[in-house]
């Protein structure tokens, strides 16, 4: 079990194209989330259906187009984790065009410069 209680934060809007590898890299974090937020700004172009396919592995929450803000609000707000980490659209792109695995030497080359500090995670102290 992972020492902290992290929950990833996945919003979309129309992204039918890319969202299994943005599931995919939630899934496969050297700390793994305990639950995956993915949440549906109000696509149209056959998100659901894929969404769908991964049933209990990720919590989907649906919304009228309301924008990425409202939707990684409507994530943190579902969340039942002391953490969360916010996914960016294109993993590939993490680090500025880096792969993931220079992306991940990146970050823990920041973190052991930076003691304590989680760039991708913020505690949900947003519940009382």
């Amino acid at each position: 079990m992972s020492p902290l209680s992290i929950a990833a934060i996945i919003p979309t809007y129309n992204y039918a194209h890319g969202i299994n590898q943005a599931i995919a890299s939630a899934l496969n974090q050297t700390l793994p989330a305990l639950e995956i937020n993915v949440v549906d700004d109000g696509s149209t172009d056959g998100t659901r259906n894929i969404l769908d396919a991964y049933g209990s592995r990720i919590k989907y929450l649906y919304q009228q187009n309301r924008r990425a803000s409202a939707a990684r609000n409507a994530g943190v707000l579902a969340a039942n984790c002391e953490w969360v980490a916010f996914s960016v659209k294109a993993p590939e792109r993490v680090a500025h065009g880096k792969s993931p695995d220079t992306a991940r030497k990146v970050k823990t080359r920041t973190l052991e410069r930076h003691k304590g500090a989680a760039p991708t995670c913020t505690p949900s102290s947003h519940k009382g």
